[in-house]
């Protein structure tokens, strides 16, 4: 194995995944959270996603009503 694989598993190996609503759930590797079922992510994709500003924006510019109106 060169260096290179050699670091880039290295580094896949040492990657936390997290749970994006529970992140106090973490392990070295994917998987899924057993609280919720969801998909870990990496630590760092968590991140930003908890940095992103939600009020910024509309989720639900475009959706049609329920109720059909």
């Amino acid at each position: 194995m060169t260096h290179q694989a050699s670091r880039a598993a290295t580094e896949t190996e040492t990657i936390v995944y997290v749970c994006p609503m529970h992140p106090e759930v973490r392990q070295n590797g994917p998987g899924n959270c057993p609280k919720c079922g969801m998909h870990l992510v990496p630590e760092a994709d968590a991140a930003a996603h908890a940095a992103h500003d939600h009020h910024a924006h509309d989720h639900h510019a475009g959706v049609a009503p329920m109720d059909g109106r």
